[in-house]
């Protein structure tokens, strides 16, 4: 017996060891620590004459061992292209397959060598093949051959996000940022744009192009892209070029002319512009923020010179993301938000400082009419940290573009209390400073934020609320009567939240109110704190003289747009008790909206209201007769429609305009 327990317990301590030296691959949606550091890529890549999309290519990784152990490995990613043979510091070395092309970690890995103790390795990795792409209806990341051959650095669909692998051998996660050296040979077209500034010179005899840079860089945000285009160079204090098709040369210089005073703009906002050069490279399909060569589609460039616009928001968005994204990175795709969300933002930050704040607010309420009425309607409501990404999601769902702007305009608005917003902007150039060429986390986003607002309880809150949570607050609606209307009609605003039970209640949730009384209005930014089922008035907020209006607007004002949307609004008199007790038919047929009073009642009102309860016009009806409303001019979404008589509601109801 004795014997047997001591060879239990060798076989546990065996397992145990083995398992404290194995060290699992990161997936694109969770982040595994590893015992290597990826430093530089130097990459050679020739172009086959023969095929357009064949190469014959060579990476040479320089690592550094963070730790080593017997079951260190190095993994690298490579996808509908065949490893040749892997060299370990000029040694060749076995490798091993794990996984098939359907799984998200699909890769392959060496072990390190016993003997071979050294801090520092170089891993050199021969390929070849056709460069494919992610596959599907309408394939977006990976390599395409579209007149041009060009890179996309991330899939929409593919469950491994990253496309760089199918071209790149590489460690394909964006945890491991490094410095690079990209060498295309034989371009087919003979000329061949990459990330940064280039060198030409030839090699055996071939045309070749050489990209370097010493900023470290995510391997999703490489590209390339082979045709015969047109250099555009810009006068800023940095290299600024622009490469299209030659049939473009006339509109480049209109589209681009205001893209110094972005970037002015940007500089001012965010801190200096953290790489050595930046370019622009109208490719077939698909607008990119790759590091220092932003792919533009055709599409939109097209669209930018029909409008003659120079200050185009796609252009102005992967501009954004040289700072969010490309220097300040998430480590893994659970946080691609804290990218898109953010250069979705700059877009509203950029009208702002270009024009004046109701510019920001008319392209905040775009982008929450277009979450609320579009976005959320098809994708589903979906949480802006780690969100589903089946059907009909996607890696880059338009939820954490637009729901996310107007998230970080109630953060900017939590910060700074619509006060001091310099307290928000010297937030945002340390986060970018703190995390600049680095990997960052929403737990560190979160965390840097308490040092310039310090309520831990609130920011937590916060982002439980509107980072981590699904949905937005609904709510139904209560105007009280005030019995002298010559004080105005109204007295008081109740505020209930009416969500769907799988969502729950929100408990940090800004309000911004229009009240107008007269020729006057105040506007202000009710901060609901409390996540209760009942009737919150606002009289107990802000007192009751500031509460005597004639009407009011949710979502309106000069200072905020926030994320909720209004059930329903009820006008109740001083006894709370609704006046309902008509008869009233409606129906809208042709967006025509026929209403008809069945009592004997005289003279009554319609409101209307959107969804955001922000009252949209007023119909008056001197007779009794049905009334009928065109409602053609209203864009497409649900709204509420209030019929009153002498301040009491007689209805309200629902009805939908959709095109």
């Amino acid at each position: 017996m004795k014997l047997k327990k001591v060879f239990l317990y060798i076989v546990i301590l065996l397992y145990t060891l083995n398992n404290l030296y194995t060290t699992e691959i990161s997936s694109p949606t969770f982040y595994i620590k590893q015992d290597f550091d990826v430093l530089n890529y130097d990459a050679t890549i020739e172009f086959s004459k023969i095929q357009r999309k064949l190469i014959f290519a060579n990476n040479k990784i320089t690592i550094h061992w963070l730790k080593r152990t017997p079951g260190s490995k190095f993994y690298f990613h490579l996808r509908s292209l065949s490893v040749d043979k892997v060299e370990y510091n000029g040694k060749m070395l076995d490798f091993l397959t794990v996984g098939t092309p359907l799984d998200s970690t699909y890769h392959f890995e060496i072990t390190i060598p016993e003997n071979d103790f050294a801090d520092t390795a170089t891993i050199q990795i021969y390929y070849h093949g056709l460069m494919q792409n992610e596959g599907g209806m309408n394939p977006w990341g990976g390599v395409h051959d579209k007149d041009a051959i060009f890179a996309l650095g991330v899939g929409f669909y593919c469950n491994y996000v990253s496309t760089t692998q199918h071209w790149l051998a590489c460690y394909d996660h964006p945890s491991d940022k490094a410095t690079f050296k990209l060498t295309f040979i034989n371009p087919i077209n003979g000329f061949i744009i990459s990330n940064g500034n280039y060198t030409k010179t030839t090699i055996d005899g071939k045309e070749a192009y050489i990209f370097s840079s010493n900023k470290p860089i995510a391997t999703y945000l490489m590209t390339f892209a082979d045709y015969n285009y047109k250099e555009h160079i810009i006068d800023y204090k940095i290299p600024i070029k622009i490469y299209a098709d030659n049939k473009y040369s006339s509109s480049v210089p209109k589209v681009f002319s205001k893209l110094p005073q972005i970037l002015d703009i940007y500089e001012e906002m965010f801190g200096d512009y953290p790489f050595e050069m930046l370019g622009y490279v109208i490719t077939p399909i698909g607008s990119m923020e790759s590091q220092m060569m932003i792919n533009l589609d055709e599409a939109v460039f097209k669209n930018a010179v029909n409008k003659n616009d120079s200050l185009n928001l796609t252009i102005a968005h992967e501009l954004a993301h040289q700072w969010f994204g490309n220097s300040v990175t998430p480590y893994d795709f659970r946080d691609a938000y804290l990218n898109e969300s953010w250069a979705t933002y700059s877009e509203s930050l950029l009208l702002e400082k270009f024009f004046d704040i109701s510019e920001y607010l008319k392209e905040q309420e775009k982008k929450l009419n277009s979450y609320i009425n579009q976005i959320a309607l098809y994708e589903g409501y979906l949480p802006l940290y780690d969100f589903p990404r089946k059907s009909s999601s996607s890696n880059y769902p338009g939820t954490i573009y637009n729901k996310g702007s107007v998230v970080l305009g109630m953060l900017r608005y939590l910060m700074t209390n619509g006060v001091d917003d310099n307290i928000f902007f010297d937030f945002v150039k340390d986060y970018l400073r703190t995390f600049r060429y680095k990997n960052v986390s929403t737990e560190e986003f979160k965390n840097l934020i308490l040092k310039y607002y310090s309520d831990t309880i609130s920011v937590n809150q916060f982002f439980d609320n509107w980072i981590y949570k699904i949905g937005y607050p609904k709510f139904d609606i209560q105007l009280v009567l005030n019995n002298n209307s010559n004080e105005g009609k109204y007295k008081d605003v109740g505020i209930k939240q009416n969500n769907p039970k799988s969502w729950g209640l929100f408990n940090q949730i800004p309000i911004p109110i229009s009240f107008v009384k007269g020729n006057s209005n105040f506007d202000t930014v009710i901060w609901i704190k409390k996540n209760n089922l009942d009737y919150i008035y606002l009289s107990e907020l802000i007192g009751n003289n500031k509460l005597l209006f004639d009407t009011l607007y949710f979502n309106k004002g000069n200072i905020l747009r926030s994320l909720f949307t209004v059930n329903n609004i009820q006008v109740i008199n001083n006894n709370n008790v609704r006046v309902d007790n008509f008869d009233i038919s409606f129906n809208l047929s042709q967006n025509i909206l026929s209403i008809n009073v069945l009592n004997n009642i005289g003279p009554y009102y319609v409101m209307i209201y959107d969804i955001f309860g922000r009252l949209v016009t007023t119909h008056t009806n001197q007779t009794n007769k049905p009334i009928n409303i065109d409602v053609n001019y209203l864009p497409s979404g649900f709204y509420n429609f209030v019929v009153s008589n002498n301040g009491n509601i007689l209805f309200s109801n629902k009805f939908a305009i959709i095109r």
